[in-house]
């Protein structure tokens, strides 16, 4: 019984300092949000939401472009061009590689109309020799015996 009585005194010597050490601080904490550096915070805070929210309505809005064909199509760009002024469908040329960039939703559409206009894709220099009448395991004497016949 001795004990419990000697660390009630501790006990309460050390709650009394906690709820002065609390005090002190609520006190600050009270001072400073009654200065006008609250006032700042606030201003802050508005500020840095209201510019967010802007910032993903302008990201949003913003009409995203994306190639019309791949740099691997071998499409005459100057007739590709001419379509699309012929149509007034809005295009861009891209700085970085000159690719003719369309509004993105309507990628397909843009596709069909210049497909129904007679765009086709060319086919690369040298494959035009390949659509002669030779066949590819031609032997140099069936070439010879061909020649000779006509």
């Amino acid at each position: 019984m001795a004990a419990e009585l000697e660390t009630k005194p501790a006990l309460a010597n050390n709650m009394g300092a906690a709820k002065e050490k609390l005090n002190k601080a609520s006190g600050w904490l009270n001072t400073f949000w009654q200065s006008s550096q609250r006032n700042v915070i606030i201003i802050t805070i508005f500020a840095t939401i209201t510019a967010a929210i802007i910032v993903i309505m302008l990201w949003t809005s913003a009409e995203r472009f994306r190639p019309l064909y791949s740099k691997s199509a071998n499409f005459d760009s100057s007739q590709v061009l001419q379509l699309l002024d012929e149509e007034s469908i809005r295009y861009q040329l891209s700085q970085d590689d000159g690719q003719i960039l369309v509004p993105e939703g309507d990628v397909a559409k843009i596709r069909m109309i210049l497909a129904s206009k007679g765009l086709k894709e060319q086919l690369p220099s040298g494959f035009d020799s390949l659509d002669s009448s030779k066949s590819l395991g031609e032997s140099q004497f069936m070439e010879n015996a061909v020649t000779v016949m006509h």
